[in-house]
C-alpha cells in the first residue's frame, strides 16, 4: 500500500506542476504547453498506477477503496505543505517516484 501512496503523491505533484500558477514557485520558470500536457498525462498515468498497486496489494474488493484513501491522504498532504514548502514537496515527489517500484517489489 505504501507504493500506491507514493505513486499517487507523485501523480498529484505532476498534475500540480502542469498548472501555470505552481510552475514559478516550484521550477522558477513557466513551462510550455507541450510540457504541461505531458505532465497532465503523466500525472494521470501515475494515479492509475497507484490504483494498480493498491489492487495488487489489497485485491479488487478493498484495493479501489484503499486507492481513494491514498488519493485523499496524499492530496491533503500536498495541499497543506505546498504553500509553505514548495521545493520540499517537489523533492519528496521525486523521492516517492524513485521509491515506489522498490516498495512494490518489497511487498
Amino acid at each position: 500500500m505504501l507504493a500506491a501512496l507514493m505513486l499517487v503523491y507523485a501523480g498529484w505533484m505532476a498534475l500540480c506542476l502542469a498548472m501555470t500558477r505552481h510552475q514559478r514557485p516550484l521550477l522558477q520558470r513557466e513551462l510550455g504547453r507541450r510540457a504541461s500536457a505531458l505532465l497532465r498525462s503523466g500525472g494521470g498515468v501515475l494515479l492509475l498506477l497507484g490504483l494498480g498497486a493498491a489492487v495488487c496489494a489489497q485485491g479488487w474488493h478493498i484495493g479501489p477503496v484503499a486507492w481513494v484513501a491514498c488519493l485523499a491522504v496524499s492530496g491533503i498532504a500536498l495541499v497543506l505543505t505546498l504553500p509553505y514548502r514548495p521545493r520540499a514537496c517537489l523533492r519528496f515527489a521525486g523521492l516517492a517516484l524513485a521509491l515506489a517500484p522498490l516498495l512494490a517489489a518489497w511487498a
